[in-house]
């Protein structure tokens, strides 16, 4: 019925990946070779050939086939090397043209001569046949077409210790997911006083995870890094990397890498403020940091309250205060009393051992807060056009917290609009709304209406203009 009915017969032997070669029992029945094909996204099992065992006289197929890129213009090929063979076939297939490219007598070869328009990152694909004059045919079946993706030599830009157990590591490129095995690793310490060396193997590590979208890689260790023994010592920190690739199997060079050993691996972080005039702000930090990252204007930056909405930092200065230091912030305008709080963010400063601060100790806010008294409101947007701005309702900010007290609006006729109870406020953020309503919760209609906001014993009055 035109269909292949599946007898098993006799031995198979996975010689090959997704590839299965079931061998007839007899010299008169067929053999079969099963593979997975690729059919339009599908993947399926089939029989790609087939014939009988008589016709199978030509020279054995190399096995052990590896194809390995070395960099962006060099391909490796290896293979089992057969008896009784004169020399081996290599062919190479690119842009769907396949080119018998050399012959060699040795079970390895080195392909220098890629096409000119091969650019980093183009998939090659090779396959290999033997050749002998003592068989019939001469050359035998071909491999399976096995590719390469010849590509850049990944670098190791730095190896950075964030803690006594952990090493973390970073490439220029992507790695292989193979990347984070451990057994690519292993750690050693050598410290040298005087005539005496002494040797300390921390091993495998026992976790690797990727960071930096697979071009770092996190290193965590069971046995923590020694401390150095004596400030005399001269000592040396090396990771073995042995097998890394990159994501298209160009190889890492192997070897011993050698990284600086920190005394210190803890990230500073900001302690506290101190608010030393109306100008002038002091960070705290808990060590002492690189002048450098500390004095540099842009690894600060700071979110004002809508009062004071067009003041910024105009200069950074640092003062040493060991154990501890400060950033000195000088402001372009007077700090302005308000319940919202300036809110300082620190990025990229580093102590004196190039630990950077992290994001759980970089932030701070402060605030000239002795608001005891209605002397500090802030009424905005005043006026407030609703059709062309983005606020609909007046807020009241800067009131004094733990009082109570009532808002009232009034229109010109001193008719009573609107009335709200007010407070006690516990926390600096909060403030009085007028959402334009009145006490039926119907908008109100263009105009001028007055205010009179009553805190404990303070009352203030003003005007707001409303326009629809």
């Amino acid at each position: 019925d035109g269909q292949f009915i599946p007898i098993w017969r006799g031995e198979s032997a996975a010689s090959f990946s997704n590839v299965i070669t079931a061998v007839s029992q007899s010299e008169t029945e067929n053999s079969y070779i099963l593979v997975d094909v690729n059919e339009g996204g599908t993947l399926k099992s089939g029989v790609v050939y087939y014939r009988n065992a008589e016709d199978l006289t030509g020279p054995p197929t190399p096995g052990q086939f590896k194809v390995t890129p070395i960099d962006q213009s060099i391909v490796s090929l290896s293979w089992e090397n057969l008896s009784g063979i004169d020399y081996y076939n290599i062919y190479r297939k690119y842009n769907n043209t396949i080119q018998l490219i050399d012959s060699t007598e040795e079970n390895s070869y080195l392909d220098v001569n890629l096409p000119e328009s091969v650019t980093p990152g183009d998939t090659i694909y090779y396959q290999i046949t033997s050749y002998s004059e003592n068989f019939i045919p001469h050359e035998s079946l071909p491999s399976l077409w096995k590719q390469a993706v010849p590509n850049y030599i990944p670098q190791l830009l730095e190896i950075e210790m964030n803690s006594d157990y952990e090493l973390k590591l970073q490439f220029d490129i992507e790695l292989a997911n193979d990347a984070i095995n451990t057994t690519h690793y292993q750690l050693f310490v050598v410290d040298s006083l005087s005539e005496e060396t002494r040797m300390d193997s921390i091993g495998l590590p026992t976790s690797g995870i990727f960071t930096e979208m697979k071009t770092g890689i996190l290193l965590r260790f069971r046995k923590p890094i020694p401390p150095q023994p004596e400030e005399e010592a001269i000592r040396h920190c090396y990771l073995n990397i042995n097998g890394v690739t990159g994501a298209t199997g160009v190889p890492l060079a192997n070897g011993n890498y050698e990284f600086q050993y920190k005394l210190d691996t803890n990230s500073p972080y900001i302690v506290d403020y101190e608010i030393i005039d109306r100008q002038t702000v002091k960070i705290i930090f808990s060590e002492p940091l690189d002048i450098v990252t500390a004095e540099d204007i842009s690894n600060f930056r700071l979110e004002t309250p809508l009062i004071d909405a067009d003041n910024k930092i105009l200069e950074t200065i640092y003062q040493s205060e060991p154990p501890l230091s400060s950033v000195v912030l000088e402001m372009k305008e007077d700090l302005k009393y308000s319940n919202q709080p300036y809110f300082l963010r620190v990025f990229n400063v580093t102590d004196t051992y190039g630990n950077e601060i992290s994001n759980s100790g970089n932030k701070c806010q402060f605030y000239l807060s002795n608001i005891k008294n209605l002397d500090h409101m802030i009424v905005y947007p005043n006026p407030v056009n609703v059709s062309k701005e983005t606020f609909d309702q007046i807020n009241f900010i800067n009131l004094p917290l733990e009082k109570t007290g009532e808002l009232k609006i009034f229109n010109l006729n001193g008719d009573l609009v609107y009335e709200e109870k007010l407070g006690p406020y516990h926390n600096a953020s909060q403030s009085a709304v007028w959402r334009l309503e009145n006490k039926a919760g119907k908008q109100v209609s263009s105009g001028m209406y007055f205010y009179v906001i009553k805190m404990g014993k303070d009352i203030k009055r003003g005007k707001v203009a409303v326009i629809n």
